[in-house]
């Protein structure tokens, strides 16, 4: 099974890492390898988090017609209008950004505090 995903995603070791970490051994018995490859070729193409990556390999797991592709999209544009008012606050809260760069990290909290209000 490695090697044929590899054939075609060309990463043994990436893929071995993924498929160790992600993967129980009840999966691997329904585990399609040309799904498998096409999410890890998607995944080398647009660049998203492990954690998201996760996310739609256990979905398409449980479910054949699950669209990961239109999930990896939606979640990436809600991190990309998280990084805006960030941004935002950041520059707001010049005091706050330098206290917490001082070492008072309990003034981390205000900040997720304001971009929670903001979202």
């Amino acid at each position: 099974m490695l090697f044929s995903i590899n054939d075609k995603v060309h990463d043994i070791l990436g893929i071995a890492k993924i498929l160790m970490n992600y993967i129980t051994d009840k999966e691997f018995d329904i585990l399609d390898v040309d799904k498998m490859s096409e999410i890890l070729l998607y995944h080398q193409q647009s660049v998203f988090g492990k954690d998201l990556l996760k996310y739609i390999i256990k979905q398409s797991l449980a479910d054949a017609t699950f669209d990961y592709q239109s999930y990896v999209t939606q979640h990436q544009s809600l991190q990309e209008d998280f990084t805006g008012i960030i941004e935002e606050i950041l520059s707001e809260k010049t005091d706050i950004v330098e206290k917490i760069q001082a070492g008072d990290v309990k003034k981390i909290n205000l900040l997720v505090g304001e971009v929670v209000k903001r979202s």
